[in-house]
């Protein structure tokens, strides 16, 4: 094997100017593959049966004005607790806020505001927290 790359090495030295023409030639042609070929991206992103993706397609049915977002955050309770706890409510608000405070946010839609259609409601009670 050494002995194979040894003559490939000497080969790229002394023909260093076909070599170089070589990989010039190569990467035009994939750059012209790529740009006649190129279709338009996609930031969409879908992997059916997880668990997350069933949380954004829930989201996405609670509030449909949240589609084409680029970004979502999904709170989970700690064990044992009701998402709707007041320790919950409060973080969730907190973050809320902080997220209006980014450049570029258009839009922060808080679950537990009863303003919001199709909010958080406790799971004990069936009422939205106080």
């Amino acid at each position: 094997m050494s002995s194979a790359l040894y003559r490939l090495g000497r080969f790229a030295f002394r023909r260093r100017t076909t070599v170089i023409g070589a990989w010039l030639a190569v990467l035009a042609v994939l750059g012209a593959a790529a740009g006649l070929f190129m279709t338009q991206l996609d930031n969409g992103v879908s992997i059916p049966g997880t668990e997350s993706q069933q949380a954004l397609d829930r989201l996405a049915a609670t509030f449909p004005e949240a589609s084409g977002t680029t970004a979502q955050v999904l709170v989970v309770a700690p064990d044992g607790q009701d998402v709707a706890t007041d320790d919950v409510v409060a973080a969730v608000a907190d973050a809320a806020g902080a997220f209006r405070d980014v450049p570029g946010v258009r839009a922060v839609a808080d679950p537990f505001d009863t303003q919001t259609p199709g909010g958080v409601r406790s799971a004990t009670t069936g009422r939205r927290p106080s």
